[in-house]
C-alpha cells in the first residue's frame, strides 16, 4: 500500500513538472519522536533530535514536494525493572518525504503564504547508538500532515508523522511504532 502511494506521489510530481514553477528548498530542522509501544520494564520518551537536508517543489497553488534528509531521532528508555538499566538511545538514516501540498494563502510566487501538506515517507536506518542495528527495522514507512508559513525566500514546516512499521524487528522492547514532530526551516530558490 505505501509503496503503491509512493508511486502515486512520484507520478505526480512528474507530471507536474510539465508546467510548473520548481524551486529547491535546503533545510534543517529539529524533531521529537516518541514510540506507541508500552515496554513492560520501564518507559520510553522521545527527547529532541534533529535533520538536515533539502527538497525539490514543483507547482504553484497545489504542488508536489520530495525531500531527502538526514535524520538524527534520539530517545530515552528509564527501567523500572533491576534487570535493565536507564538507556539513552539514537537511530540515524535518511528520511524521503514525498508529499502534496496546497498554499490556501498565496501561491510559490508570493512573498508570503501558508500551505498545508501532506503524504508518505520512507525512512532508511543506517546506524543506532544504544540498540543493536540489526534489532531495528532497517526500512519504516509513515505518513504525515502538516502546515507551514513562506516569507520572501524563508519558510517554516511544522508536521506530525505516524510511522506505518515497527520500530524493532524484535519484541524484548516493545517499543511499537514511532510518532514523530518535525520542525524545518530553510531558503526557497526558485528556479
Amino acid at each position: 500500500m505505501m509503496k503503491n502511494l509512493i508511486m502515486f506521489l512520484g507520478l505526480t510530481l512528474a507530471v507536474s513538472t510539465l508546467s510548473a514553477q520548481t524551486e529547491i528548498k535546503p533545510t534543517i530542522g529539529i524533531n521529537f519522536a516518541n514510540v506507541s509501544g508500552d515496554p513492560e520494564n520501564g518507559t520510553v520518551k522521545g527527547t529532541a533530535g534533529w535533520q538536515i537536508g533539502g527538497s525539490v517543489e514543483f507547482g504553484n497553488k497545489v504542488y508536489g514536494e520530495i525531500g531527502v534528509l538526514y535524520v538524527k531521532e534520539s530517545s530515552e528508555f528509564t527501567s523500572t525493572s533491576p534487570d535493565y538499566e536507564d538507556l539513552d538511545f539514537n537511530q540515524k538514516g535518511f528520511r524521503i518525504p514525498v508529499n502534496i501540498g496546497w498554499n490556501i494563502l498565496g501561491s510559490m510566487e508570493s512573498d508570503f503564504n501558508i500551505h498545508a501538506i501532506g503524504g508518505g515517507s520512507a525512512y532508511f536506518l543506517t546506524g543506532s547508538d544504544g540498540l543493536d542495528k540489526d534489532d531495528l527495522e532497517g526500512t519504516q514507512w509513515g505518513v504525515f500532515a502538516g502546515a507551514g508559513v513562506d516569507l520572501w525566500i524563508f519558510f517554516i514546516d511544522l508536521t506530525y508523522e505516524w510511522s506505518l512499521t515497527d520500530v524493532e524487528t524484535v519484541t524484548e522492547f516493545n517499543l511499537g511504532k514511532t510518532h514523530a514532530f518535525f520542525a524545518n526551516a530553510g531558503v526557497r530558490f526558485r528556479l
